[in-house]
């Protein structure tokens, strides 16, 4: 069964397990959010709607304002292809896309023709009602979560959308051959506590934050320590406690000091809604992981004994690949190659292996609830 979350933000799975027993005639609507941040521009969007005939407050994410939206079958494929949603929004005119002060409003049609809304999130509620109107009491729970990957109609009047799982990625076998071998930009790796630290760093929400934007007192391994600006870009951030527990990662694009004892994470994406202050989170910086790179020389071996050549990077050799142009037989040990004496004064061409730096460049947008079963 999937995880509900009630307004005050705690869990009511079992609460909702009780009353899906008791009662056979259930009072359910879709909540529906649409959040897009611009990178570079203080425009951030959280649409949120509901197909139910009047607003509907989940005070966990916010009011979902009546509106018009149709969602198809979300799609489950097995091999390579991804879970999706289709998805119908129909706009009026009067739909805005909220622009920074001084800036000429624009439509929603106009964001989606400007690919405003390019990769935007949706997702997707289902709230149970025990009484008319009332979504806080049992809550809802997350349905689906995804990326928006392709507009297949844009009208006047309705945007068609495909919505990709945000576990497109994650949730598929892909053979390592497939990608793996030569990526060393690939966004599956774990995090790292930041240097100096043997935990990854504890924070407490302080006030300031928005979905956007983290603000957090660091309360573990070091009470109000304080970190340098960059230390946590391209890592991410997961929560520990509160109503997020668990369910919540987030990619973090920049972090810098805030005003006091307050640490300011930045995200790459907002979250689907507001954390309490108090709750905790954990932060990560990128983990950087070797990869080997194939290096071939040319040496001479020396014509008197020791018969001993030092690669030009051995503090960067890993293994041998092996030695042309010589007839006896050889070691190799910490990119020192010893030759037999029947090869002294020879030229020779010595292949091996060394290791070099690759990050994982953080982790990806793993969802809330929406993947909670």
């Amino acid at each position: 069964m999937r995880n509900f979350i009630g307004g005050t933000g705690s869990n009511t799975t079992s609460a909702v397990t009780a009353y899906l027993a008791a009662n056979r005639a259930l009072l359910c609507a879709d909540l529906l959010q649409l959040q897009t941040q611009i990178q570079g521009q203080p425009w951030s969007q959280n649409v949120l709607l509901t197909a139910f005939d009047r607003p509907l407050t989940w005070s966990q994410v916010g009011t979902f304002l009546p509106g018009r939206f149709v969602r198809g079958q979300i799609d489950s494929q097995i091999g390579l292809d991804t879970v999706s949603m289709d998805l119908e929004w129909y706009l009026r005119d009067a739909d805005i896309f909220y622009t920074p002060s001084g800036q000429s409003a624009i439509t929603q049609i106009q964001a989606f023709e400007r690919g405003l809304w390019d990769n935007g999130l949706v997702n997707l509620y289902r709230a149970i009602m025990p009484t008319l109107g009332d979504c806080n009491t049992l809550g809802a729970a997350q349905m689906f979560g995804g990326r928006i990957s392709e507009i297949s109609e844009l009208s006047r009047t309705v945007v068609k959308l495909k919505v990709n799982s945000l576990l497109e990625l994650l949730d598929q076998n892909v053979p390592t051959n497939l990608i793996e071998a030569t990526n060393v930009q690939c966004q599956y790796g774990i995090g790292q506590p930041p240097a100096g630290l043997s935990v990854a760093p504890t924070f407490s929400v302080a006030s300031g934050t928005t979905p956007g934007m983290l603000v957090g007192v660091c309360t573990n391994p070091t009470a109000n320590q304080v970190f340098g600006a960059d230390t946590f870009d391209f890592g991410y951030i997961q929560f520990v406690s509160g109503a997020s527990l668990g369910l919540i990662m987030r990619s973090v694009w920049f972090s810098e000091p805030g005003s006091g004892y307050n640490n300011v994470f930045y995200l790459y994406d907002p979250l689907p809604w507001l954390p309490a202050a108090g709750d905790t989170f954990q932060a990560f910086v990128p983990y950087a992981r070797a990869a080997s790179a194939l290096i071939s020389e040319q040496h001479q071996i020396p014509s008197s004994s020791p018969y001993t050549v030092a690669v030009n990077r051995a503090g960067q050799w890993v293994s041998d690949a092996g030695v042309s142009g010589i007839s006896g037989t050889y070691t190799a040990a910490a990119g020192v190659y010893t030759f037999a004496a029947t090869d002294a004064g020879k030229w020779c061409w010595i292949s091996y292996n060394i290791e070099t730096e690759g990050t994982y460049q953080g982790f990806p947008y793993v969802p809330t609830p929406e993947t909670a079963t």
